[in-house]
């Protein structure tokens, strides 16, 4: 096959030249048809600007994958959030039906101090807070009302009860938190997410223990 002619000095190239010589072998990839390019933008410009910039320009299309993306975890995460709100209002009708609405609260604190608090603890620690996150927060949250309910009903303030609920903590980390040590983003998410909100549950969870003038799942306020 011979050769293509090299373009007169200072005359612009052509597309059909470029592909011709084989000089850049990846532009056939971004070539769809003959009226069809894929333009690859590289640099700092933010992606908010170029897709700004191609609207109301006829024939470009700006593609982001990386931003769609972004932009439907974005949405996802806070589906997730809605949904450790909607769990939260869905538990309280049942643990005021056992204890009573006072000590119903009282007995989701612990939970719900736990969500509350561990984002702004790994922002603290340079971790953003995304989809993958949240999605770890609806465990952290029904992980530690369980730990609330069982030290609840020890009224009679049994050690074996605290030793149980820290071996299911313990078991709780050992199977979720050390994938705080992954190194796939999302996985190290989850993981850490997992890691500091369970420990604060079980930490607070012992603050819902039954007092000596309440009968064990019983509150004071409930007939």
């Amino acid at each position: 096959m011979a050769e293509p002619e090299a373009a007169p000095y200072g005359t612009p190239l052509s597309l059909a030249h470029i592909q011709a010589t084989g000089g850049l072998p990846f532009l056939d990839a971004l070539v769809l048809d003959d009226t069809m390019h894929v333009v690859s933008v590289d640099g700092g410009v933010e992606s908010g600007i170029l897709r700004q910039a191609a609207q109301g320009l006829d024939g470009v299309r700006f593609v982001d994958p990386t931003g769609d993306l972004n932009l439907l975890l974005e949405s996802y995460r806070r589906r997730a959030l809605m949904l450790v709100a909607a769990s939260t209002l869905l538990m309280v009708p049942l643990l005021a039906w056992r204890y009573g609405m006072k000590r119903a609260v009282r007995v989701m604190i612990p939970a719900a101090a736990a969500v509350a608090l561990t984002p702004p603890l790994l922002a603290l620690a340079g971790l953003g807070f995304s989809f993958f996150g949240a999605m770890a927060l609806v465990l952290v949250l029904s992980i530690g009302t369980d730990y609330a309910v069982f030290c609840a009903e020890d009224g009679q303030r049994d050690p074996v009860t605290l030793v149980s609920v820290s071996l299911a903590m313990l078991t709780t980390l050992l199977s979720f938190g050390l994938l705080a040590a992954s190194q796939a983003v999302a996985v190290r998410a989850f993981g850490a997410t997992m890691l500091v909100g369970v420990a604060l549950a079980f930490l607070l969870a012992p603050s819902v223990r039954a007092r000596p003038s309440e009968a064990p799942g019983r509150s004071a306020d409930r007939p």
